[in-house]
């Protein structure tokens, strides 16, 4: 299962980030902590990796916080 920890985590290694995930809000616009979309796509990449899960371009649009991707990855 996917926690904020664990995203946090792939967010930080995949962009050589510092991010804390206890100074995150879950529901955190991505957008708001410095992700623009390539980034975001960096990270989807990473995710699917992780997880096996692969992510349409319909559900790439719905994945706007972390709270939306742990769901998903979840």
């Amino acid at each position: 299962m996917m926690t904020i920890e664990k995203i946090v985590t792939i967010i930080n290694s995949a962009l050589n980030l510092k991010i804390n995930p206890s100074d995150l809000k879950k529901d955190e616009p991505l957008k708001n902590i410095g992700i623009d979309s390539l980034d975001f796509y960096n990270i989807l990449l990473e995710l699917e990796g992780v997880t096996g899960k692969k992510v349409s371009d319909d559900d790439s649009e719905r994945l706007k916080s972390i709270e939306d991707l742990v769901k998903f990855f979840s």
